[in-house]
């Protein structure tokens, strides 16, 4: 619910209806990936409002960095040349040995990489594939402001606040996402799942022991692996693509 002080601030001598109009214009210069609430209080800071006088630290900080990373994004945009063709969206990933210098590595290493490069695009899909059903799951239980009112530790909340801001302190790093879902790792992902398994029980997650299993022992731990640079075993690649055919084959029912 937007808080009503800011809402009577944004209203002024508008109507109701005029006011939600432009929250919803708001809301689509993002996307559509931020709640109503947040565009609400975006708008508010954007036309001069004081939003420290209305909301919590850590609400107005995470607004703050919505709104820079939207800015870093449109500056990035407007420096790619118009004339720029889009790459075409590409199924499958090839990489090969002639693609990047070895830079003095041993041949064994080098081989390393070259197998890594077609283990990496299954644990990417798969983690942002979870994210993405996380968000649908409780976004149709409590709404667009779904990570503001659903179980959601504050270990997971200062951890997803302080990536946000570490991304904003290094404008060279890529844009990971306007909404915090986007800042999490599996190891967030398999809590925000555990803390609200009432939502998810029922769904196509066939029970909470597969929670702790997949994405904890089995997942988690391979994505530490990935993360360190350091190869996986053939067992394990195989246990990862077995994982990722599992998880296609539960969301298809």
């Amino acid at each position: 619910m937007i808080n009503k002080e800011i809402f009577t601030r944004l209203q002024g001598n508008r109507s109701r209806q005029s006011v939600y109009q432009r929250i919803a214009r708001k809301r689509k210069e993002f996307d559509n990936m931020i709640s109503t609430e947040d565009a609400a209080y975006i708008l508010a800071a954007q036309q001069g409002e004081d939003l420290y006088k209305y909301l919590s630290f850590e609400d107005v900080e995470r607004i703050r960095l919505i709104i820079t990373q939207k800015k870093r994004t449109f500056e990035t945009m407007k420096e790619t040349p118009r004339n720029q063709k889009r790459r075409k969206k590409e199924v499958a990933i090839s990489f090969s040995e002639k693609d990047i210098p070895k830079a003095n590595l041993p041949s064994n290493v080098a081989n390393d990489a070259l197998k890594m490069a077609q283990v990496y695009p299954y644990f990417y899909v798969l983690e942002n594939s979870i994210r993405h059903f996380i968000s649908k799951i409780l976004s149709d239980v409590f709404g667009e402001n779904w990570w503001n009112l659903a179980n959601i530790s504050s270990k997971v909340t200062k951890t997803i606040i302080k990536r946000m801001s570490d991304d904003e302190k290094n404008k060279w790093h890529g844009r990971r996402g306007a909404h915090p879902i986007f800042y999490t790792d599996m190891s967030d992902l398999r809590r925000i799942m555990e803390h609200n398994w009432q939502y998810f029980q029922g769904t196509v997650i066939p029970n909470a022991n597969w929670i702790e299993l997949y994405l904890g022992e089995i997942i988690e731990r391979l994505r530490n692996t990935i993360m360190h640079c350091n190869p996986l075993s053939n067992d394990d690649i195989s246990r990862l693509k077995t994982v990722y055919k599992d998880w296609i084959r539960i969301l298809e029912g």
